[in-house]
C-alpha cells in the first residue's frame, strides 16, 4: 500500500511524569568546590538514569544516596579535569562548540516557533469530534494529472467507483478498506475526507506520490466521552493541532531566515573528503562481518586517522566560507565526527552524497546558531546549565579514561600473584547477560517500550542487537567473568537474575542488558600453568587496578576540593520510582540523550568516610 503524507514529531521523548517538573528549583543539594548539584539537576538526571531495582519502593532513599555519591564523583573529576587544562583539549573545545550551538538552537526553535504556537478550546473540540471517528476509505490512484482528472470526469458522470477501482493497479492494495484515524494524514486531506458522506468522493488531491481521488466506505464514531482539558484525550488532540501549526511556523521562519543568506563550500576540499571516508569506510566495511544492509560508522581513531591523511596546511584551509569566523577544513571534520557520520553504502558516490546533504544541514543549523549567539542567548541561565551539565560529564569521561588507559599489569605482578596464591586461583564471579546493542536512540526508547509491554527479551535481542558475537544466539554472551566486558562486566556483577539494566553508553553504541545466570566466586588448585593462565590474571589484576585506583583518586579530590551535603535538601527531593530514560529532539535537528548517562559510581564513598574519621 501507498503511505502518503502521514507524519509524527516528537519533540521529548521520557516516562516522566509531567508535575515532576513543573517544580520551582533553586535549592542546592551539594556543593563540590566551588560548583554546586542543584535540587533541578539532581532530579532531572536521577530519574533519567537507569538504576538497579529502583522500582522497589524500599530501597527508594538509598538509591538517591547511592546516584548523589555518583554525581558527586563526575563533579570531583570535572574540577580536577579544569586544573589539569584538560578543558583546553581539542576533544572539549569541539564538544563545548557543539552543544554551545546545539542548546543555542533549541532555545531559538523554543522562542521562535513553539512559543508562537497557541491553540484554543474551540480547535480541540472540533479535533475531538474528528478524533471520534474512524474513517474507512478506498482510493483510485495515479501519478499523472491529465490521467486522474479522467477517472474524475468518469466519477461525476455516474460510472461506479469501485467499477473503475476493479480495473485499477491499487485493486490489489485495496482487499480491506483503508483505515484512517484522526493525526495519521495531512491536515487538507484529512479536512477532505471528514467532510464527506458515505459514498462520496474528493476532487483529485495532490501529494509527493501522486493523485489521490479517496472515497468513504464506513465511518465508526465512538461518543465522546472527555473534554476537560486533563483528559487523555483532550491532551492528545491538542499535542496533534500543536504540531501541525509548529510545522507550519516553522515553514514561515525557515523561509524569511535563509532567503536571504548564501554561504559556500569548497567544493575540491569536500570532495577530497569525500574520497578519504569512502576509503576508510570501504576498508573498515571489508573487514568486518557487516551485512550489506549495516549502516557503518565513522569512529574517533578513524576520525584520528582522517585528519593524519591531510597535511597540516591543508587542514588549516576553509572549507565553509562564513565571511566571520570561516570554517577551517580541521574543525569541519571534529565537528561532523561530533554529531556522528555513517552511511550504509560505502561507494565514493554514495558517501559524497551524504556529505553533500550533512553540510548542507550543517550550514543551515550554523547560521541559527550564529543568529542566536548575535542575541545573547549564551548568557541565558536555562541555556549555560545545559552546556555546563554536558561539558563537565564529557571532562569526568576524558580525565577516567586517562587513568583507566594508564593502568597496566606487568607479567612480573601476574606471576607474583600466582605464586601468591601458592598455585590457587581465586575465579570470579562469572555472569550471563542477553544483550541488545544499538546505535540508534530511536531503537532504545523502541526496546524499553517493548520490555514495558512484556516482549521477550531475547526475541528484541534477536530482532535488534548489532552486536556480532551474539548473533547466533539471541544476545547471549555465556557464562564469562565479571572482569570482562568493562562496563557490562561490572554492571552485569550487580544485577539480579532477571533484571533488565540500561542503557549504558559504549564507544560502539547504547547497550541494554538481562541478567540471566550467575556463579559465584571460587577457588581452585589450577591445572593450568602460568602462561595458560597469564592473560587472564593480566586482565583481572588490570580491573582490579583500575578499580581501586579510581576509588583512590575519588578519595583523594574529595579532600582537596571538599564536599558539602544539605541533608534538609537530600531528604526533601521529591522523586518517582519508574525506571525512565528520555531521547530529546532538539529544535531545529539533532538528538541527544535528554541527560548524560551515569553507571554507579558510590564505591568511593566507604573509603572517604574511613578517611574522615582517622583526620584529627
Amino acid at each position: 500500500m501507498k503511505y502518503f503524507l502521514f507524519f509524527m514529531f516528537i519533540l521529548f521523548v521520557t516516562g516522566l511524569q509531567k508535575q515532576l517538573f513543573a517544580q520551582e528549583y533553586s535549592k542546592v543539594v551539594a556543593k563540590i568546590g566551588g560548583t554546586v548539584i542543584t535540587d533541578e539537576e539532581f532530579v532531572e538526571r536521577y530519574e533519567l538514569t537507569p538504576h538497579f531495582g529502583k522500582h522497589r519502593t524500599r530501597q527508594a532513599a538509598g538509591n538517591r544516596l547511592r546516584f548523589l555519591y555518583t554525581l558527586i564523583a563526575e563533579k570531583l573529576w570535572a574540577l580536577q579535569a579544569v586544573q589539569e587544562r584538560l578543558d583546553t583539549s581539542e576533544a572539549i573545545i569541539t564538544s563545548t562548540e557543539a552543544f554551545e550551538k546545539m542548546f543555542i538552537r533549541d532555545y531559538m526553535f523554543k522562542t521562535e516557533i513553539r512559543e508562537k504556537v497557541s491553540v484554543s478550546r474551540e480547535e480541540v473540540i472540533n479535533g475531538l469530534i474528528k478524533n471520534a471517528a474512524t474513517l474507512y476509505v478506498n482510493f483510485l490512484f495515479s501519478e499523472d494529472e491529465e490521467e486522474i482528472f479522467n477517472l474524475y470526469d468518469l466519477l461525476k458522470q455516474g460510472i461506479p467507483f469501485d467499477t473503475i477501482l476493479a480495473e485499477s493497479p491499487e485493486l490489489d492494495e485495496q482487499i480491506s478498506p483503508m483505515e484512517i484515524v484522526y493525526g495519521q494524514m495531512q491536515e487538507e486531506i484529512e479536512d477532505s475526507l471528514y467532510s464527506l458522506k458515505l459514498g462520496e468522493f474528493t476532487a483529485p488531491i495532490y501529494t509527493p506520490d501522486g493523485w489521490y481521488i479517496f472515497r468513504l466506505t464506513n465511518r465508526l464514531q465512538k461518543v465522546i466521552v472527555a473534554t476537560s482539558e486533563e483528559s487523555e484525550e483532550y491532551q492528545t488532540v491538542s499535542k496533534i493541532i500543536s504540531a501541525r501549526k509548529e510545522k507550519e511556523v516553522y515553514a514561515d521562519f525557515y523561509y524569511n531566515f535563509f532567503k536571504d543568506k548564501k554561504v559556500d563550500a569548497d567544493a575540491i576540499l569536500l570532495k577530497s573528503l569525500a574520497v578519504r571516508i569512502s576509503g576508510i569506510l570501504s576498508d573498515k566495511k571489508s573487514k568486518s562481518s557487516l551485512s550489506d544492509t549495516d549502516k557503518v560508522y565513522l569512529e574517533p581513531l578513524q576520525v584520528v586517522n582522517l585528519l593524519n591523511s591531510y597535511p597540516s596546511d591543508t587542514l588549516k584551509m576553509v572549507i565553509i566560507k562564513f565571511q566571520d569566523d570561516p570554517i577551517t577544513l580541521r574543525r569541519f571534520i571534529l565537528l561532523l565526527a561530533f554529531d556522528g557520520f555513517s552511511v550504509i553504502n560505502t561507494a565514493l558516490e554514495n558517501v559524497f552524497s551524504s556529505l553533500n546533504s550533512r553540510t548542507r544541514t550543517f550550514i543551515e543549523r550554523e547560521f541559527i546558531a550564529r543568529e542566536g549567539i548575535k542575541r545573547g542567548i549564551l548568557t541565558i541561565p536555562e541555556v549555560r546549565n545545559q552546556i555546563t551539565m554536558w561539558r563537565n560529564n564529557y571532562l569526568f569521561q576524558i580525565l577516567q579514561n586517562k587513568f583507566i588507559d594508564s593502568a597496566e599489569v606487568s607479567v612480573q605482578e601476574a606471576l607474583d600473584f600466582y605464586n601468591r596464591k601458592n598455585r590457587e586461583f581465586t575465579y570470579p564471579k562469572q555472569v550471563n547477560i542477553i544483550e541488545i546493542l544499538t546505535d540508534s536512540l530511536e531503537i532504545v526508547q523502541t526496546i524499553l517500550d517493548e520490555i514495558d509491554t512484556g516482549s521477550d527479551f531475547k526475541l528484541l535481542a534477536k530482532k535488534y542487537s548489532k552486536r556480532e558475537f551474539t548473533k547466533g544466539h539471541d544476545g547471549e554472551y555465556g557464562f564469562f567473568p565479571i572482569t570482562l566486558h568493562g562496563e557490562i562486566g561490572r554492571i552485569a556483577s550487580m544485577l539480579e537474575i532477571g533484571e533488565v539494566y540500561g542503557p549504558i553508553s559504549l564507544p560502539e553504541g547504547y547497550s541494554i542488558i538481562k541478567l540471566i545466570g550467575r556463579k559465584e566466586e571460587y577457588i581452585e588448585k589450577p591445572s593450568k600453568s602460568f602462561n595458560e593462565l597469564k592473560d587472564k590474571i593480566i586482565r583481572d589484576l588490570r580491573a582490579a587496578k583500575v578499580k581501586k585506583m579510581l576509588i583512590d583518586y575519588t578519595v583523594k579530590l574529595a579532600f582537596k576540593f571538599g564536599i558539602d551535603i544539605d541533608p534538609d535538601v537530600f531528604n526533601s527531593l521529591q522523586t518517582t520510582d519508574l525506571n525512565s530514560f528520555g531521547i530529546r529532539f532538539l529544535g531545529f535537528g539533532g538528538r541527544i540523550t535528554a541527560a548524560p548517562l551515569l553507571a554507579p559510581q558510590e564505591d568511593w564513598i566507604e573509603e572517604y568516610f574511613r578517611q574522615q574519621n582517622k583526620l584529627p
